[in-house]
């Protein structure tokens, strides 16, 4: 189509292997496609979660679905799609399918155990969405002592940094449109384990202060597709001090916080 005409770099690569908790290239593809369309421009990003299995595959449960959503937010992707939301009519390998089953909706139009929990997700990234799409990824450091390969790690230097060196965090950078004001992402980097971490401020980054983005949709507080003026509702937004020098936080599996920096 041309560079001049393309909108978004949009992939797909899936996570949930028969075999491996994680698939092993999935952050590397990911940061490809980070790297690659931050370097053009900023040019916006997609892909495609994984919300069933197939041949070779296995079907993720609740937190692994979180934590999928959310290590493209923590990327800096613009676009989710789900593969599948409705799942196709089943075919065996011997008949020359993939045997894919069991997404969403599965495959004989039943809701699945996943289907209110990603309702709920993508609500809440809906409402994220003004805020997601006016910032960009320029990194996405990986903290633990089990880092993905192809992927950058946290610098020594980075001004904020997981207490414990431990434990697997992705911390990522964004920038406003016009680079004036600048944003931290923190995610919990495990598809099972719930955390809560600690970490250390340089006092010397010029901080003052932080302003935390939560979402406010919950499941019993679903937002009205008909009238979204008045029931999407607004982010909450939480003043966060640093001048004790670390911040802490509670996550759940896959959970990612964001926070814009006041700067001196």
């Amino acid at each position: 189509v041309g560079a001049e005409n393309m909108e978004y770099l949009y992939y797909d690569h899936y996570p949930f292997t028969g075999t491996e908790t994680v698939r092993s290239s999935y952050f590397s593809d990911m940061e490809t496609i980070r790297k690659v369309a931050y370097a053009n421009g900023r040019m916006k990003t997609g892909g495609f979660s994984q919300t069933g299995w197939w041949s070779g595959m296995r079907k993720p449960n609740v937190d692994e679905l979180r934590w999928n959503l959310n290590t493209f937010i923590a990327y800096g992707f613009k676009s989710i799609s789900h593969f599948c939301w409705v799942s196709p009519k089943q075919v065996s390998l011997e008949d020359g399918g993939e045997d894919m089953r069991d997404h969403v909706i599965d495959q004989y139009g039943n809701k699945t155990e996943i289907y209110d929990p990603m309702v709920q997700y993508n609500w809440q990234i809906r409402q994220l969405g003004s805020l997601l799409m006016s910032i960009d990824c320029a990194h996405a450091y990986h903290s633990g002592d089990s880092i993905a390969d192809g992927v950058e790690k946290l610098p020594k230097s980075f001004f904020i940094q997981p207490e414990d060196k431990s434990s697997d965090y992705i911390i990522s950078l964004f920038n406003s449109k016009d680079d004036s004001e600048r944003y931290v992402m923190i995610m919990n980097n495990s598809t099972s384990e719930s955390k809560k971490g600690k970490f250390l401020i340089d006092a010397n980054a010029g901080v003052a202060s932080m302003t935390k983005y939560s979402t406010t949709i919950d499941g019993n507080n679903l937002p009205d597709p008909t009238n979204l003026n008045a029931t999407l509702g607004s982010l909450k937004e939480e003043n966060i001090s640093v001048a004790n020098g670390y911040i802490e936080e509670d996550f759940l599996p896959g959970e990612v916080k964001i926070y814009k920096l006041k700067e001196i």
